[in-house]
């Protein structure tokens, strides 16, 4: 093989990997590298009920789950589509 050719398929491959990479990064499959990297699923709130159980609330995109986790496993309590609106305490009279 000559220079030129050897040059090219070198190319060729750092060109393939930096696509995989972005198709990858894409899907989420892999995160990227510096601090602009999104979460996909947040916690919102965590409430321990005894020592072993506890309610969780995640945000994953524009839903909200609520799950009661305890020693027998997890268990789907509520799905809220959308955002909710918090309501102030004092606003209620509580």
């Amino acid at each position: 093989m000559d220079l030129i050719t050897r040059l090219f398929a070198v190319a060729a491959v750092l060109a393939l990997a930096a696509l995989a990479m972005w198709i990858l990064k894409r899907n989420g499959l892999v995160r990227g590298v510096g601090g602009n990297v999104t979460r996909r699923v947040e916690m919102i709130e965590r409430i321990a009920l005894s020592p072993q159980v506890s309610l969780h609330v995640l945000r994953i995109r524009d839903r909200e789950f609520t799950l009661a986790v305890t020693g027998a496993g997890v268990t789907v309590v509520d799905i809220h589509e959308g955002k909710r609106q918090e309501i102030e305490m004092g606003a209620i009279g509580c």
